[in-house]
């Protein structure tokens, strides 16, 4: 998400000098949107830049549920400058940048979440990604579209992982003499689950192949991907413990986690609902064309 919107809207200092390590994993960027009173309404933000005599920026404000925050050595940092939204390159030892790990998460454990708390921290001129006004606008859309695309991969490899978890203990598990997988109403979860997969699949490859063209309907097509595979994903790792019955409900199995990791897939990147209300004015605008 950094490394796309850098390389949309970064100067070509900033390319040059943050895009090689981004790129061969030798620092991870982390994009710090969220707020704790402002999620998916990211018009609310209230984290604030202000000018310093030198020409050069003074950021406060907290960030929460950031991912990657733990571990990430280059910050992404959206707020206001003013009535302008406005972007920049924070780097991890900046002074005045105290980073505090999110601990007793349901699932989603290995993001490293983390809460960003800024206090007078100078960020130079050069560091502004783009121009003040256009941060929440042209900047932020390009880092959340890929960011959208990654949770629907990621919502996918879950599913996948329930359904091969299922599948494998319905052919193993015996009730007598019988496999698991011989009842009507396991094959019927399992069916579910894998036209879910192949489904999956295909709104995932159409959204990166739209993102790869740069084609008019990119954007509706990553929603779409990550509406369906998020949902999908959700009710697979539920259907995944139910299918295991008592074992599935114990940490030592793989769709326990399945579990608790799935739910986050519906709220990180835009929320469900959200995405419904999206998703349906574009179909209901494409249906009614607004009258001119």
């Amino acid at each position: 998400m950094v490394s796309k919107a850098l390389l949309k809207w970064g100067s070509g200092e900033q390319i040059k000098k943050w895009i090689p390590p981004l790129a061969k994993g030798e620092i991870i960027g982390a994009f710090a949107l969220t707020e704790p009173g402002a999620g998916s309404d990211i018009q609310s933000l209230v984290t604030e830049f202000t000018q310093a005599g030198d020409g050069s920026l003074v950021l406060n404000g907290v960030k929460k549920w950031i991912t990657c925050g733990q571990f990430a050595s280059l910050f992404l940092v959206f707020g206001k400058l003013g009535d302008r939204s406005l972007a920049c390159l924070v780097p991890r030892n900046t002074p005045g940048l105290d980073v505090e790990p999110i601990h007793d998460l349901m699932g989603f454990r290995a993001a490293g979440l983390a809460k960003l708390v800024f206090k007078n921290v100078e960020v130079p001129a050069t560091n502004v990604v783009g121009k003040p006004g256009f941060a929440l606008s042209h900047v932020a859309p390009v880092g959340l579209h890929y960011g959208r695309i990654s949770t629907a991969c990621s919502a996918l490899g879950l599913l996948r992982g329930c359904f091969e978890e299922s599948v494998s203990w319905a052919v193993t598990r015996k009730i007598g003499d019988r496999p698991l997988g011989d009842l009507g109403m396991m094959r019927s979860l399992i069916a579910d689950m894998g036209t879910n997969l192949e489904a999956g699949g295909f709104l995932c490859h159409s959204a990166c192949h739209a993102a790869d063209e740069n084609l008019p309907e990119a954007f509706e097509k990553a929603v779409m991907a990550k509406y369906f595979t998020s949902r999908a994903a959700v009710k697979a790792a539920s259907d995944a413990v139910q299918i295991r019955g008592a074992a599935g409900c114990h940490a030592s199995s793989p769709v326990s986690r399945f579990y608790r990791d799935s739910k986050i897939m519906e709220i990180i990147e835009g929320t469900t609902q959200v995405h419904e209300h999206l998703l349906g004015g574009m179909f209901l605008g494409q249906a009614h064309p607004p009258l001119q």
